[in-house]
């Protein structure tokens, strides 16, 4: 059972705005449409969803300074305090946590998580997520959340074919404005070399 360290409003204000302020890391789809989404904050928040094919969480993990939030769609929500105080929150992993069994615990920890989160309101589903699991627990109601908060596995599959598909457009586009480039400056040598010619010969005559 470890301590609840307390953070000042400050502190957990900037680690949440850290987080959503850098661009999310996605994986792409694996066989079954699962995805991992990474929110890496710079100031001791880190926040890492799992979602299914239909772009619903399955699982999240939120590391906030020592705290962590594990979420489970089926399990609910746990809390705990991370062990490895070593590097970046990004590289602990959750199997080196200490959960929480005291009742006390999990309360202040809700508490300080749900204040640190309240004052989010950006546009960012993932984070919305689990700042509504996180209040919902700390108000000691049910964590039933299920909602679509990110594309689905198809929809990102789609957006690949459709990038790719204008990658080859404009990469189409770019090799025949060279050969243009290639053909005007081909005749204009021609047109020059023949004026040439036509100049030699006059000068000739």
């Amino acid at each position: 059972m470890g301590p609840v360290l307390q953070r000042t409003p400050g502190e957990l204000k900037t680690a949440i705005d850290t987080m959503f302020r850098i661009r999310a890391v996605e994986s792409p789809p694996d066989e079954q449409g699962a995805r991992t989404i990474w929110h890496r904050g710079a100031k001791g928040a880190d926040l890492i969803t799992w979602v299914d094919q239909e772009g619903k969480v399955t699982r999240q993990e939120l590391f906030l300074f020592e705290d962590y939030f594990l979420f489970d769609r089926a399990a609910g929500l746990k809390t705990g305090v991370s062990l490895d105080k070593v590097g970046s929150t990004a590289s602990r992993g959750s199997g080196d946590i200490a959960f929480d069994q005291d009742a006390v615990l999990r309360r202040k920890r809700l508490e300080h998580a749900a204040q640190a989160l309240a004052g989010y309101d950006g546009a960012d589903k993932l984070i919305a997520h689990v700042k509504q699991v996180v209040a919902l627990a700390a108000q000691g109601k049910a964590v039933d959340v299920e909602e679509t908060v990110t594309r689905s596995a198809s929809k990102v599959r789609l957006d690949d074919v459709v990038a790719a598909s204008q990658e080859l457009q404009q990469r189409e586009l770019a090799a025949r404005l060279v050969m243009r480039k290639r053909n005007i400056f081909l005749v204009l040598g021609a047109a020059i070399l023949s004026a040439g010619t036509i100049a030699i010969w006059m000068a000739l005559k």
